[in-house]
């Protein structure tokens, strides 16, 4: 799915600047290792494509037995994969 979604890249840069970010207004003995920093990154990322997941297994949920290529040429058929990088471009962090 990632090769189909560019704005993921995109999504994961953001999301470690904003990581940098939160970690710069904390003490400075309570700062995060680089570490936990990438830590924090990757569970927003998981979180975000099992919300895509979830998202569209509400829309496709007879197929959610079958091989994952049903899923993509689903996506594909249906030009999500547009929708979903439009998306994933416009999230803010707060």
């Amino acid at each position: 799915m990632e090769a189909k979604l560019p704005a993921l890249d995109s999504f994961y840069d953001r999301a470690i600047n904003h990581q940098l970010e939160k970690d710069k207004k904390r003490p400075p003995k309570k700062r995060w290792s680089e570490a936990k920093i990438e830590r924090a990154t990757n569970d927003m990322y998981k979180d975000l494509i099992n919300s895509i997941y979830e998202k569209v297994k509400s829309i496709v949920e007879e197929h959610e037995k079958k091989p994952d290529s049903v899923w993509f040429d689903y996506l594909e058929k249906y030009e999500m994969y547009d929708q979903i990088n439009e998306s994933l471009y416009e999230i803010e962090f707060e």
